[in-house]
């Protein structure tokens, strides 16, 4: 039998791992040296019963320079840095990582290594929204959206300038200082908690700030079903 790559999660077909994929990520203009994979270390074992050792090298990789920036030990498969990377010459790596039977048969499998490359985090995430004034109805139920004067939800949006337009994008989360309202996954501000009430304290201005830094101020004013003739945010 070939060797298979094992990790928690993986799925099996009669005891080996099937499609096995391991990732990692360095900091753009930084050299980490050894570098943490997920989902576990890359590690691959011999299904029969001499269980052979294993050798670990690189079968290929695009870029095609992938192998001045990076380094496998052969016989424990820890992975390394060699090179400082900078975006400019790659935002991604992908390797196939090669796990041979050191054996006469020397039967072999392969991995798939994704590496991104990370940019420098010199920036603070900017936030935006599409409106700084909301409109919700009293006693609204939880998860019903907060809409500008239009009555066009109010969207939160999330710039940060160390990524250009075709980098990845990072996960926000948004953190208020009221827990009446949340924003979704789609950055809708949402009514969070049920009874709101026209009277103190559910209204007013409150921050939102998200990512590690950022804020914007925020009021939602809670109208009854008929008018929105409230007073205006101070």
């Amino acid at each position: 039998m070939d060797p298979s790559f094992i990790y928690r999660g993986c799925i099996l077909l009669d005891g080996a791992c099937i499609n096995p994929e391991y990732s990692a990520s360095v900091p753009s203009g930084s050299l980490q040296g050894v570098l943490s994979v997920l989902p576990e270390k890359i590690q691959a074992i011999d299904l029969d019963t001499i269980s052979s050792p294993i050798r670990y090298t690189f079968l290929s990789g695009m870029p095609s320079n992938y192998d001045e920036f990076f380094t496998i030990d052969d016989q424990t498969g820890i992975l390394k840095q060699v090179k400082v990377i900078d975006t400019s010459v790659a935002k991604k790596f992908d390797i196939i990582v090669k796990a041979e039977e050191v054996s006469e048969s020397r039967r072999f499998t392969t991995a798939k290594l994704s590496i991104t490359v990370k940019p420098v985090d010199s920036n603070p995430p900017v936030i935006s929204s599409s409106h700084t004034e909301g409109y919700v109805d009293e006693n609204s139920p939880v998860g019903t959206k907060i809409v500008d004067i239009q009555g066009n939800p109010i969207r939160l949006k999330t710039t940060d300038a160390d990524f250009s337009a075709d980098d990845p994008k990072p996960d926000y989360i948004y953190e208020l200082t009221t827990p009446y309202f949340t924003v979704s996954d789609d950055e809708i501000l949402l009514v969070n908690e049920e009874n709101l009430d026209r009277d103190p304290p559910n209204l007013g201005v409150f921050p939102i700030s998200g990512g590690i830094t950022g804020e914007i101020h925020k009021c939602c004013q809670c109208t009854n079903q008929f008018d929105r003739d409230t007073e205006g945010c101070e």
